[in-house]
């Protein structure tokens, strides 16, 4: 990593972009420094997924990956909200969840582009002007895949627990 940042500000400065070359020192350090503080703290085993406790004892955290993505379809299936409510709404679906307001609007901004949402500005409430999400058709076909989606995956689980519990 070192090479790396040497090359690239000893390039910057050689074409006359001292500034730029300065601001990637600073970019790529942080990022050195944050690769080493991930390493010291990384768990062998996936910490979002399996862990043992003080007392040795396994806990699993059995969850089902972009689960928020038809979370928020079924939450717009139902009405059109703004993202506030959509957080608060999500436990409803996850109990113990409460997703970061970034990662939802991410979820949400993507959607929209793939025409699966569309939004416009509400300002009759209260307070600031807040984006109104709604559901397109694409969207409640989306949904509706999903659902088929969750169907075959609960298939799964159900025999594999039928399975552990015959034994």
């Amino acid at each position: 990593m070192a090479q790396v940042l040497e090359t690239a500000v000893r390039v910057m400065r050689d074409t006359g972009r001292r500034r730029l070359a300065e601001e990637i020192r600073g970019l790529l350090t942080s990022l050195a420094s944050y690769m080493r503080f991930a390493d010291r703290h990384r768990q062998r085993h996936g910490p979002r997924t399996r862990w043992r406790d003080g007392k040795g004892q396994w806990h699993v955290r059995g969850r089902v990956e972009r689960f928020l993505e038809p979370a928020l379809l079924l939450l717009l299936a139902e009405r059109p909200a703004h993202g506030y409510e959509l957080v608060d709404r999500v436990p409803e679906l996850v109990p113990g969840e409460r997703p970061e307001l970034g990662g939802l609007y991410r979820v949400l901004r993507a959607l929209e582009e793939d025409g699966l949402v569309k939004s416009e500005w509400d300002a009759e409430e209260p307070g600031p002007a807040k984006r109104m999400y709604e559901l397109t058709p694409a969207g409640h076909e989306l949904l509706r895949a999903w659902a088929k989606a969750l169907r075959q995956t609960q298939q799964v689980v159900d025999a594999f627990l039928r399975r552990l519990e015959g034994r």
